[in-house]
Order: C-alpha cells, then sequence, then structure tokens
C-alpha cells in the first residue's frame, strides 16, 4: 500500500502533457493553431512579409509554449499554501517576471534580427496587445493546471480510501483465519463432544450452530 501511494504521489508531481503522448499532441496542436492564427493576422492584415510574419509568431507563441509548461511546477509548489494572499501574490510576481522575460526577449530577438522599419514601428507598438496575450495565457495555464491538480487530488484520495478498506478487509480476514487454528478447532470439538456425552442437546445444537457461521464466514472472505 506504501509503495502504491508513493507512486501515485510521483505520478502527481509528472506534468499531465509531457507524461501523456495524447494530452502533448493535442498541446501542440492547439498551439499550431495558435501559431497559424497569427501568421495569418501578420501577413494579410498587416500585410508583412512571411518571413516576418512566421518568425514574430514563431517566436513568441513556441517560448509561451515551452514557459506554460513550466508552469506546471510552480503550480505543484504554490498548491501547500493555503493563504490566498500569499498564494495570489506569489502568482503576480511570477507572472510579472515570466511575461516580462517572455517580451523582453523576443522583442531583442526580433529587433536585432529583422531589419525592416515598418515591421519595427509595429513590434514597438505592439507591447499592449501582446502583454494582454501574454497574461491571458498566464492566466489559462495556471487555472488549467489548478484544475488538474484538484483532480488528481481527489483521485489519490479514492484510492487511498480504496487501499484502506483493502487493508482492513485483509485484516478482519487475517483475524478470523488466526482464530481457525488446529488449537482452536481441537477444544471447539471437543466442547461439542462434552455436551454431547452430558446430552446437553440445546448447548451442542446452538454451539455447533455458531460454529457453522464462524466457518461459513471464514470461507466467504476466503
Amino acid at each position: 500500500m506504501g509503495i502504491h501511494l508513493k507512486s501515485l504521489l510521483l505520478n502527481s508531481m509528472l506534468n499531465p502533457i509531457t507524461s501523456n503522448k495524447k494530452y502533448l499532441i493535442n498541446y501542440a496542436i492547439v498551439w499550431s493553431i495558435i501559431i497559424g492564427a497569427h501568421f495569418a493576422v501578420l501577413h494579410w492584415y498587416y500585410n508583412f512579409s512571411i518571413t516576418i510574419s512566421l518568425t514574430d509568431s514563431l517566436l513568441f507563441n513556441v517560448f509561451f509554449a515551452f514557459l506554460g509548461i513550466s508552469l506546471w511546477y510552480l503550480v505543484r509548489y504554490n498548491k501547500a499554501s493555503q493563504n490566498f494572499i500569499v498564494l495570489f501574490a506569489s502568482h503576480v510576481v511570477a507572472s510579472l517576471l515570466i511575461i516580462g522575460m517572455w517580451l523582453i526577449s523576443g522583442y531583442l530577438i526580433l529587433k536585432y534580427a529583422i531589419n525592416d522599419s515598418y515591421y519595427l514601428v509595429f513590434l514597438d507598438g505592439s507591447f499592449p496587445w501582446r502583454i494582454v496575450s501574454g497574461v491571458f495565457y498566464y492566466s489559462l495555464f495556471i487555472l488549467v493546471y489548478y484544475v488538474v491538480v484538484y483532480y488528481q487530488d481527489i483521485q489519490q484520495k479514492i484510492k487511498a480510501e480504496a487501499n484502506l478498506k483493502t487493508l482492513i478487509k485483509e485484516v478482519e480476514l487475517n483475524a478470523l483465519k488466526n482464530q481457525i487454528n488446529p488449537h482452536f478447532l481441537y477444544n471447539s470439538l471437543n466442547s461439542i463432544n462434552n455436551f454431547v456425552l452430558q446430552h446437553d442437546k440445546e448447548k451442542a445444537s446452538d454451539y455447533i450452530t455458531k460454529f457453522s457461521r464462524l466457518i461459513r464466514e471464514v470461507l466467504k472472505n476466503s
């Protein structure tokens, strides 16, 4: 039981996206759709070249896709905190650091990698909506991860209760089995024999009935 619970705990620490092939594929599909939509807006609405549109879309979205996976460990770490204010403050600080790193890194890379004055003006003016999208991505990841953590905790409690019930049944069965040992059987049969010899039919019948019930209960549990 201890080993089983330990394995459950280790599994709960694994990232639900990277530890499940199906989830990982779905995760990649969702981000591919986001990348495609981002590319389409830049290329067909803002009339940037395919190279610029694809570079901008891939850089910002792929970067946040990897950051989103790492947010799972932040949620698992903060799960132990029961203070809402502390929990909220930790996520505010984390979001500022992560979104800030995401924006500044992407901005610096694109600013020095793309030599297009029209795009650079757009890049400088795109900070507000990039910040909004970063906050949205961060909040969505955190919300989904907390739902997953809550679900995993419920599953662990259900399995722990089931294991405990099984253990209790095993203890009860072992207790009954220990009662039916050769010494106990010898004493029981000897008592029945004494009742018969003493012509005490009622006690003999009652003792046999109780003895048969005990045997039946043990056999049923086995």
